[in-house]
């Protein structure tokens, strides 16, 4: 529950400088870079629990 917490607040923090780049291109490439992670580290910390 503790790094699901994390994750939350590790990925606000990804959409506020992503909002914050006055470049879409390279926030682009931070939001396919960061979502493919996500779900893959979640599901290996709930199947480990």
């Amino acid at each position: 529950m503790h790094f699901l917490m994390v994750l939350v607040i590790i990925a606000l923090l990804a959409m506020a400088f992503v909002s914050a780049s006055p470049l879409p291109h390279p926030s682009g490439e931070v939001i396919v870079i960061v979502n493919p992670k996500a779900p893959v580290d979640w599901c290996s910390t709930t199947s480990a629990a």
